[in-house]
């Protein structure tokens, strides 16, 4: 039973020993990812930009060995610190590598394999790369205490911890060697003989004081790096919308501050209208140009289907970047018609006038009655009493005073005498002629016959 013990005991210890080499090798990553977008994103839409081996960084970027030192709580609540020396690459090569303007950064999230939920640490910009960041050399022995007069520590005193200070730059280490140290261990330094690969990538970016304690920012085992870039894309003019009721489309153009954020746009990009009921669209089509890599047209189509006032809104997840003006939409007014005669006018034959008439136009047409149209077997036509319009000329020669006041409902129509004409005149004075020629034959026979 004793050896039965034992062997099991053996056998769980070998299963041990076994397991750490392969929990750490699951643990290190090979590979490092960019991904960006723009803040108000979620992470799920970040575009990936590269997924890095560490044999392709190592052989494009510029590596170099440099020496971080941090200063932390030990675990039975007093100080130490540490030296981490390390073989790696800078981040600010890292960001450019991947095309991203380091300009354009507004923060950094550092996602690690130890940690399955969030990011492990992020930095913004301006504390990554807008504060000076130093390695405090042999910063365990120039860090004293300082007591009071009952000899009770009070703080700690690193002044003289600024004259054995140089600048470093955050760094991705492919390898390093962590090393603590107590407060007041003298000659301590870097040692990049003992270098190992356990903690890649490993972010490390310095102190910008002796005693800034931040060492549990130092994230190991990172596999991507999310880059949040400031602003947001920039909507170039577009044309004031149509609001007749039917079917439009505008065109637009979009710059974006980074080539794979441009190829991806039309994934991220999120175009909606205040009121689909008034404004809905229906398509959006996203073209990136061919000669600048940062310019894509949009094309945006939609509908007006009904009277209201509605706009569009363009944002990348929750940041809302360009919105045009509102349109006011308003019902079609409809066209104007002729209007349309009346039966009774529609079934009235024109009369063409008689020769007599056309020669006599002063003339009053002959009155037919219609007994005499019924006694013919004529089509008899009553019409309604219609207005008759007149010239002003007109009107005024029939405005002769009535000789009588006319009976009531009786309309009385008293037409002007006809005016005399030339052609009686001519009549009168051939008259005249006749008569003279007549007198004077008379005359001339009377002295004839005399």
């Amino acid at each position: 039973m004793k050896r039965l013990i034992l062997l099991l005991t053996i056998l769980l210890a070998l299963a041990a020993l076994c397991a750490s080499p392969a929990s750490a090798t699951g643990t290190v990553t090979d590979t490092l990812t960019v991904k960006v977008g723009y803040w108000g994103m979620d992470t799920d839409a970040y575009v990936t930009v590269g997924s890095y081996h560490w044999s392709e960084l190592e052989a494009n970027l510029p590596l170099y060995y440099a020496a971080y030192s941090f200063y932390r709580a030990g675990t039975d609540g007093d100080y130490v610190t540490v030296i981490d020396s390390a073989y790696g690459f800078s981040i600010a090569d890292l960001i450019s590598y991947a095309g991203i303007y380091a300009g354009d950064v507004q923060s950094l999230q550092f996602y690690t394999q130890d940690q399955t939920v969030g990011y492990f640490t992020s930095f913004t910009y301006g504390e990554l790369f807008g504060t000076t960041r130093y390695y405090f050399e042999d910063l365990a022995a120039h860090i004293h205490p300082v007591c009071d007069e009952e000899g009770n520590l009070v703080s700690w005193d690193a002044d003289e911890a600024w004259n054995y200070c140089s600048v470093v730059q955050p760094m991705l280490a492919l390898e390093d060697n962590w090393a603590q140290y107590e407060i007041g261990t003298e000659h301590t330094a870097p040692d990049f003989s003992s270098l190992g690969t356990g903690n890649r990538f490993r972010l490390l970016f310095g102190q910008s004081y002796p005693t800034e304690t931040r060492t549990n920012q130092t994230a190991k085992y990172t596999h991507t790096v999310y880059v949040t870039l400031s602003g947001a894309p920039t909507l170039g003019e577009l044309p004031p919308l149509d609001g007749t009721i039917g079917a439009h489309s505008v065109t637009a153009a979009v710059t974006v501050g980074n080539d794979a954020l441009a190829q991806a746009l039309a994934s991220i990009l999120n175009i909606t209208s205040s009121d689909d009921s008034v404004l809905r669209i229906t398509n959006v089509t996203v073209t990136p140009d061919p000669d600048y890599s940062d310019l894509v047209t949009v094309e945006i189509e939609y509908e007006i289907l009904k009277e209201g006032e509605a706009y569009l809104s363009a944002a990348v997840g929750s940041q809302v970047f360009a919105s045009t003006q509102p349109v006011s939409v308003k019902p079609n007014e409809p066209e104007p018609t002729q209007p349309k005669p009346t039966d009774e006018q529609s079934t009235q034959a024109p009369v063409e006038p008689t020769a007599a008439q056309s020669e006599a136009p002063d003339a009053a047409p002959p009155a037919v009655s219609e007994q005499t149209k019924e006694d013919k077997g004529e089509p008899v036509q009553r019409l309604a009493a219609q207005a008759i319009v007149l010239d002003a000329a007109t009107a005024a020669k029939l405005q002769a005073p009535p000789e009588q006041q006319p009976q009531e409902g009786v309309t009385r129509l008293t037409l002007p005498e006809p005016e005399p004409s030339a052609l009686g005149a001519y009549t009168a004075l051939g008259a005249a002629i006749l008569v003279l020629l007549g007198a004077l034959g008379s005359l001339l026979y009377y002295k004839k016959e005399r």
